[in-house]
């Protein structure tokens, strides 16, 4: 059963989200081809995200294709672009990824201020950490809410691998939190964060933006949303839980 199907389904933007829901991929282009909307917003959820949520793969790469944002929100502000980024295999992030600047803001952030590094990291995915550093380097220092960057959230969690990870991919070591804390404070006496400290030298990043130190609005370049609120997260896509020690 289609969770999205609605009574009225003449409208192209309506059969663009009724196909993109169940992976029909010749409804999609059928619906497309006839005015609909790729990035059309039902219940909250936009057809990247529902695709992307489902593994649909080749309709994803349709609507990217065909101009669909990967950067549309639902209301925990969860992407497709935070959903392909925890995702096991690289394909759907790569999918992703092919949309122009001017289609995906790499610095998307849900409803905590956690951007895609920080769902990767979440699921431990290294693989698509670098692919989404590669596309936007400065993602390394994009900060939360509070002003967690993601090496500090690595540090925080006792985690090695992404201490080092993103030591060498050049997070910046002496950025503060919005309490003044610096990643020396949350590595504090972890003997092995100390190490990994001294004996990692960061590679200087090419920075051609500055990263966002505070959160951008969720409704900022965001496709706007055309159905009444309903209660929080409806279908359950997703949204990184902050970790605490």
């Amino acid at each position: 059963m289609n969770m999205f199907a609605m009574s009225d389904d003449n409208y192209p933007s309506e059969r663009v989200i009724n196909a993109a829901s169940v992976g029909r991929l010749e409804d999609l282009r059928r619906a497309l081809d006839d005015g609909g909307d790729p990035d059309y917003v039902r219940l909250n959820v936009a057809p990247t995200l529902i695709t992307t949520f489902r593994n649909y793969e080749e309709c994803l790469a349709l609507l990217i294709e065909r101009g669909a944002r990967p950067d549309v929100p639902n209301q925990e502000g969860w992407t497709a672009l935070h959903e392909a980024s925890k995702k096991e295999e690289t394909t759907l992030l790569e999918i992703v990824l092919r949309a122009p600047d001017t289609q995906v803001r790499m610095f998307a952030q849900d409803k905590h201020g956690h951007s895609a590094l920080f769902a990767a990291m979440e699921e431990n995915r290294f693989e698509n950490a670098k692919l989404l550093l590669q596309r936007e380097p400065t993602l390394v220092d994009t900060c939360d809410k509070q002003g967690i960057t993601p090496v500090m959230f690595a540090a925080q969690n006792k985690n090695a691998e992404w201490l080092e990870f993103l030591l060498k991919a050049g997070a910046d070591i002496n950025s503060t939190t919005e309490d003044q804390k610096t990643l020396a404070d949350f590595v504090g006496p972890w003997d092995e964060g100390r190490v990994i400290m001294q004996n990692t030298r960061a590679v200087k990043v090419d920075k051609t933006e500055s990263a966002p130190k505070k959160v951008r609005s969720q409704t900022e370049d965001s496709a706007p949303v055309v159905e009444p609120p309903v209660k929080e997260n409806a279908f359950q896509l997703g949204g990184v839980r902050k970790k605490t020690m």
